[in-house]
């Protein structure tokens, strides 16, 4: 009885770890640039703040997933806590733009070693039958906690001042920190593997990259997320050029649509995780792609805000497909000394689609135009659906193999 306590409370502190991990990242999102601003920033300054986490978190989501796997899951996690607490803090005690540039570096360092090892973490306890309903949890926390953050960001800091937001957060973190070093379990041990991760960490990561399995999971996370980078990027040029409504208009509409995929995520998630854990991962995958690409093409053939509200919630169903069967592929395809790694992979490639999907959306629209552009790009998760259901109709990708 005790040792089910002690797995429902470390499960639980995970999950509330994640909720932390996310909600301040969120929660800044509204009034960053305008906190620079306020500071004296230049847009181009505003646009490298904002811009210079992604390769600092590409460049640490690597790192943390060799030193989940040499060290351990839970060391990495709380020192990226401890870090995340600091630069919160130190947001608030910023007086010119380039500390505030110096800052989000460091923000970006706690980030990107937080979020591979809490996967890792999360894929570890539950039992491997379960994992992908377990990993689609901590998806709906995720998204709660996103959902939260970005609309209590802007109203925090609107009611009480930036500072008050940013020590707030910084407060709530430390009190996780601490509470996870009581209530979250060490997932991994060195013991005979020791010798085994003296191999180098790059050509144990080039291995993995170099595995059919693995590059097509990993294709399918990129397609993911450059979906929504596109999609960000992209549907509120459309609903501004093609609705016939002002800009002023576009902006409440474009906000009311582009929360819709969350309704059907939060909804759908945990029905997703069980479904690839009793069926298929392989098949979850296939139709989440499939509908992320049907998505893309759909967008441009309405200019009805009604309609295109039923548009938005496919995307939200695909991605609550692609979460849980993506993340329990790479928890059990992977040994228990390169999970880390193989977490690490994923969060970086996700963080590279979320970086480059924007400039290269942008580009290609403003050659081709906004609805020619968002159609084109239905190609990258119609090619990933492609490359899974090959080995999956050969049985290389099946439920059995893998459960």
């Amino acid at each position: 009885m005790s040792t089910n306590l002690g797995n429902l409370a470390g499960r639980f502190s995970v999950y509330l770890a994640a909720f932390v991990v996310v909600f301040d990242t969120a929660a800044i999102i509204p009034i960053l640039s305008l906190y620079a601003m306020e500071l004296g920033a230049s847009k181009p300054l505003i646009g490298l703040i904002i811009g210079v986490y992604a390769p600092v978190d590409i460049i640490l989501n690597i790192v943390s997933g060799v030193l989940s796997d040499r060290i351990g899951r839970k060391k990495v996690f709380m020192v990226g806590m401890f870090i995340d607490a600091i630069a919160m803090f130190l947001y608030s005690v910023c007086k010119t733009p380039i500390q505030l540039l110096l800052v989000r570096i460091l923000h970006g360092c706690g980030s990107g070693l937080n979020m591979p090892s809490l996967m890792t973490i999360a894929s570890e306890v539950v039992p491997k039958k379960r994992v992908s309903s377990g990993l689609s949890v901590l998806g709906l926390v995720f998204a709660l906690s996103f959902l939260i953050g970005i609309k209590s960001g802007g109203r925090i800091s609107h009611a009480f001042g930036y500072s008050f937001l940013f020590r707030l957060i910084s407060a709530i973190i430390l009190i996780m920190a601490i509470i996870s070093i009581f209530l979250i379990p060490e997932t991994h041990y060195r013991g005979r593997e020791r010798l085994l991760l003296k191999s180098s960490s790059l050509k144990e990561i080039y291995k993995m990259l170099a595995m059919p399995f693995f590059i097509a999971i990993y294709i399918a996370v990129f397609a993911r997320q450059f979906v929504r980078s596109v999609i960000t990027t992209l549907f509120p040029i459309y609903i501004s050029e093609f609705l016939g409504i002002s800009v002023r208009e576009a902006r409440r509409v474009s906000g009311n649509l582009m929360s819709a995929p969350l309704y059907t995520y939060i909804v759908l998630i945990l029905f997703a995780g069980i479904f690839a854990d009793k069926k298929s991962r392989s098949l979850a995958s296939i139709l989440g792609l499939l509908l992320l690409s049907l998505t893309l093409l759909l967008i441009p053939a309405f200019k009805s805000e009604e309609l295109l509200f039923y548009v938005m919630l496919l995307q939200g169903i695909g991605d609550a497909l692609l979460f849980p069967s993506l993340t329990g592929f790479v928890a059990l395809a992977s040994s228990d000394n390169q999970r880390g790694r193989g977490f690490g992979l994923y969060s970086g490639i996700e963080t590279i689609a979320s970086a480059i999907g924007g400039p290269i959306s942008g580009c290609l629209a403003a050659f081709l135009g906004t609805s020619d552009a968002i159609r084109i790009f239905s190609i990258i998760p119609l090619i990933s659906a492609i490359l899974i259901i090959y080995p999956y109709y050969r049985g290389e990708l099946g439920r059995d193999k893998y459960n």
